[in-house]
C-alpha cells in the first residue's frame, strides 16, 4: 500500500499548450494532461463569486479551492461577463476584468487551471436571461409568442418568479425578440460582434500571462438563430453552424489573436445540436488547428422520464461528437453535463458518461460547482451544485464525479486511462518516454471506495513503482517502455 501524505507541492509553471496529432491536450514539454472540473458561473450581478469567506451557495475562496484540489479537480470554468466588461458601448470596465483575473490568481495558488467562458443565456435580463448587456439587445414583443403573463421590477426586467413560470428557460429561445437578437448578433449587425471582440481582446490582454489560464470559450451555448424566421433553418443539422455560428467566432477569434497567439481558443457548437452536426472546419484554420479546442455540452433532458433512455442518449451523442472532433483536428472537451438530483439514478448516469469520457480520453468540467443564484437552469440550484444546503457534499454525486484518473501523463501514446465504477478498477497504459521535468501524476481519492487507501499493480518490462507527491496524488516512477499500470481500493480487494 502506498499511504496517502497530505501536504501541497509547488509544480513547473505550464504557460503554453497544445493540441497533438491524436487530439491530447500537451504542455510545452510534450506531456499530456488531462482535466477533471466544475464550472463556476455567476450570472447575476455582480456576476462573480465572493472570495472573502465560505458560503454553500455563492463563494469561491481559499477553502472552496482546498476542497475542489483535495476532490481531484484540476480545472474550473469560470464565467467572465460581456454585460459587466461592457457595460456601456465601446467602454471597457477593468475593474471588472481585473477582478476577474484576482479569482484566477487564487485558483493559481491551488494549481487550479481556468477556462475563462463569456457565459450566456436568453441573451439579456430583458429576456429572463444574462450575458449580454441592454445597449446590445433590442426588446419588442417578449415573450411572444409564448403566452405568460409577466410583472417587471423597478428596473424594467422581468421578475425571476414569473420567468420561472414557463418551467425550462429554454423555451424561451422560441421567442421572436431573443431569436431575432441572437440572429443579428451572429451576423454582426450594428457592430455588436465587434463590440464583443473588443472586450475578448481586453479579457485576453490581461490574462494572457496567467499560467494557469487554459484559454478562452468565445460564447456559451449559441442558438441556432431565429425559430419564428426560419423552422427549417433553426432546426437543420449543421446549418447554423456554418452560416452563423462559425463566421462569428471568426471574427471574435481575430480579436483575440491579435493580442495572444498561444492560450487555446474553445468553441461551441449551438446548444441543440444533439444529432452531430457540427462544424466542417476549425476556426483558425491550420495555423491554429493545434491551439483550438471543440467545447460540447451533454444534457439528456429526459431523465425524469427515464434514467436508462438517457444513458442511450449519451451513448448517441458521445461518438457524434467525437467524430466531430476527429474531423476538425483539434482537441474536444466536456465542459457541461450533470445538473442532476443527488439521487442514486445520477449516481449511475454520471458514471456511465464519465466511463465513456474515459473511453475517449476527453477531459470534463461538471455543471456545476455551486448554485450561485441561478435563475436559468433546467433545475433548481441544489440540483446544480454538487453541496446540500447545509453544507455537506452531495453523495451519489460525489461517488461518480470523484475518481481516480492520471492528471498528467509523460506519454507518446496512450491506450487507455479508464476507471470502471462497477469493478472499482483503474488503469493507465502508455508508452513511457522520458520527458524532461515531467512526472506522470495520478489522483486517487482519499474517498469513496479509496478511503482505506488503495493497491496497485504494475506490468511493464521495466522498473515501475509508485511515489507519494502531494494531497492524494502519486506519480509512476518509470523509464522509458510500455506501462500497464492497475490501482483499485483495499477494501475492495480485501472484501474480494
Amino acid at each position: 500500500m502506498i499511504e496517502i501524505i497530505i501536504f501541497s507541492i509547488i509544480i513547473g509553471v505550464i504557460n503554453c499548450f497544445d493540441i497533438d496529432k491524436q487530439g491530447n491536450i500537451v504542455d510545452e514539454n510534450g506531456a499530456i494532461h488531462i482535466f477533471h472540473g466544475v464550472n463556476v458561473v455567476y450570472k447575476p450581478p455582480p456576476f462573480y463569486p465572493k472570495m472573502d469567506e465560505f458560503d454553500v451557495m455563492t463563494s469561491f475562496s481559499d477553502l472552496d479551492c482546498q476542497l475542489i484540489t483535495s476532490l481531484g479537480f484540476n480545472i474550473i470554468r469560470l464565467h467572465v461577463a460581456f454585460e459587466a466588461g461592457m457595460p456601456q458601448r465601446g467602454i471597457l470596465n477593468d475593474d471588472y476584468i481585473l477582478h476577474i483575473r484576482e479569482i484566477v490568481r487564487l485558483a493559481a495558488k491551488y494549481e487550479i487551471y481556468v477556462i475563462l467562458d463569456a457565459h450566456q443565456d436568453l441573451l439579456n435580463r430583458q429576456f429572463c436571461g444574462e450575458g449580454f448587456p441592454d445597449w446590445a439587445v433590442t426588446k419588442i414583443d417578449f415573450p411572444s409568442p409564448q403566452k405568460i403573463d409577466l410583472n417587471y421590477d423597478e428596473q424594467g426586467y422581468p421578475k425571476i418568479e414569473d420567468c420561472l413560470q414557463i418551467g425550462n428557460f429554454a423555451k424561451f429561445y422560441l421567442s421572436s425578440d431573443v431569436g431575432r437578437n441572437m440572429e443579428s448578433i451572429l451576423k454582426n449587425e450594428n457592430g455588436i460582434a465587434d463590440m464583443f471582440g473588443l472586450f475578448w481582446k481586453r479579457v485576453a490582454e490581461i490574462h494572457k500571462d496567467e499560467w494557469n489560464v487554459l484559454g478562452y470559450e468565445i460564447l456559451n451555448e449559441p442558438s441556432s438563430g431565429n425559430y419564428q424566421r426560419s423552422k427549417l433553418q433553426y432546426l437543420w443539422p449543421g446549418w447554423a453552424n456554418k452560416h452563423l455560428i462559425m463566421p462569428f467566432y471568426q471574427l471574435i477569434n481575430q480579436y483575440i489573436r491579435e493580442v495572444d497567439t498561444e492560450k487555446l481558443v474553445f468553441f461551441e457548437p449551438y446548444f441543440t445540436d444533439a444529432f452531430g452536426g457540427g462544424f466542417n472546419h476549425n476556426i483558425g484554420g491550420k495555423k491554429y488547428q493545434k491551439k483550438e479546442v471543440m467545447s460540447y455540452h451533454l444534457y439528456c433532458g429526459i431523465w425524469k422520464i427515464s434514467p436508462f433512455l438517457c444513458r442511450q442518449v449519451y451513448n448517441f451523442m458521445y461518438p457524434l461528437k467525437k467524430l466531430n472532433i476527429n474531423h476538425l483536428g483539434t482537441g474536444g472537451m466536456l465542459t457541461e453535463f450533470g445538473s442532476l438530483p443527488n439521487k442514486p439514478f445520477a449516481q449511475k448516469i454520471l458514471s456511465s458518461m464519465l466511463y465513456k469520457a474515459d473511453k475517449y480520453l476527453q477531459s470534463w468540467v461538471y455543471w456545476q460547482y455551486k448554485g450561485y443564484n441561478d435563475y436559468t437552469s433546467s433545475s433548481s440550484m441544489y440540483d446544480e451544485s454538487i453541496f446540500n444546503p447545509d453544507g455537506s457534499l452531495q453523495n451519489y454525486k460525489i461517488k461518480a464525479l470523484v475518481r481516480p484518473y492520471a492528471q498528467t501523463i509523460c506519454a507518446s501514446k496512450i491506450y487507455y486511462s479508464k476507471y470502471n465504477h462497477q469493478k472499482q478498477k483503474y488503469i493507465l497504459k502508455y508508452d513511457s518516454i522520458q520527458i524532461p521535468n515531467c512526472k506522470t501524476l495520478i489522483y486517487v481519492p482519499p474517498i469513496n471506495e479509496f478511503q482505506m487507501g488503495f493497491k496497485f499493480e504494475c506490468n511493464s518490462k521495466i522498473e515501475c513503482t509508485l511515489k507519494t507527491e502531494g494531497y492524494s496524488t502519486v506519480s509512476v516512477i518509470n523509464y522509458a517502455g510500455r506501462v500497464k499500470l492497475i490501482i483499485q481500493p483495499i477494501l475492495y480487494l480485501e472484501d474480494k
